[in-house]
């Protein structure tokens, strides 16, 4: 997964709350609940086709922002703690980021009040 044991399940609550996928939880398909399932009884037509399509596409345009964002936000919160090298040890990373009082619990927060508040635009949006 993409997130921690603690963080997981509000992301999952999130996508669930609008059911869709609203951010990826993990780097395959189905663990994104983005599959075709294929059988004699229900065979690949070119609707099901098109969606299973259009949902991968929805999937990888999501895991490249999530990368993306979780980039920039890194760089910039390393800057923002001095940090002015092109790498930074992680284990000197996390400990100026608590000392400057950042915590995962308000992190995860925020970040979910991003997602929602993005998918609460697009809704709007004609």
């Amino acid at each position: 997964p993409y997130f921690c044991r603690p963080c997981l399940p509000q992301v999952i609550g999130l996508n669930r709350s609008y059911g869709m996928l609203v951010c990826p939880v993990a780097p395959h398909s189905i663990a994104n609940q983005v599959a075709a399932s294929l059988s004699p009884d229900h065979p690949m037509t070119e609707v099901r086709f098109t969606a299973f399509r259009d949902q991968l596409r929805s999937l990888f345009d999501a895991q490249s922002s999530l990368a993306d964002r979780t980039g920039h936000r890194l760089v910039t919160r390393a800057r923002s703690l001095g940090f002015t090298d092109d790498s930074v040890a992680i284990d000197e990373f996390m400990i100026a980021s608590a000392s400057a009082g950042f915590r995962p619990d308000a992190e995860i927060a925020a970040f979910l009040q991003w997602l929602h508040d993005g998918v609460e635009r697009q809704m709007l949006e004609p």
